[in-house]
């Protein structure tokens, strides 16, 4: 059994303005969430997470994870596809701040995903917990021996 954390992403395209959901594993080493994955759809609002199999492992970052979107695809029934970042988004360095004044003006980088639909750049519109995001109707599917950290948070 395999504990998950983390948190969702709402993503929307500037060019065709769709949107779709991401989920962004969290945990205390990368270890844990090595293995973990998670595919999404456009329409509805869904995000399947599970564990890379062998073969998608073996496939290479990229072609291992459309293999599992495929495979998650299949396995619920659903149009998934896995979620590729364009690139990253970072706050460019000023060399005019102090340390404190720099402190209060950073921003961690944020990833600019690739539009599933258009081929865009579609960025971070909005980040919540998995139990906000199944509130305002989304749903998460947990695959194999996956369970949430905190049920009670959902």
């Amino acid at each position: 059994m395999a504990r998950v954390e983390g948190e969702v992403q709402q993503v929307q395209c500037s060019a065709c303005a769709a949107s779709f959901p991401t989920f962004v594993f969290s945990s205390d080493t990368d270890m844990t969430t090595f293995v973990l994955e998670a595919a999404s759809s456009v329409e509805p609002a869904f995000v399947a997470l599970g564990k890379l199999d062998e073969d998608e492992l073996r496939a290479g970052y990229a072609s291992g994870r459309e293999r599992f979107a495929s495979r998650m695809s299949q396995l619920l029934g659903a149009h998934l596809f896995a979620p590729s970042v364009a690139r990253w988004d970072e706050s460019p360095p000023s060399k005019e701040l102090t340390f404190q004044e720099f402190r209060l003006v950073f921003r961690p980088s944020e990833p600019v995903y690739f539009c599933p639909k258009c081929g865009g750049e579609a960025a971070v519109t909005a980040t919540q917990s998995p139990a906000d995001f199944l509130a305002q109707g989304g749903r998460l599917e947990l695959t194999g021996d996956l369970v949430w950290r905190d049920i009670n948070a959902l």
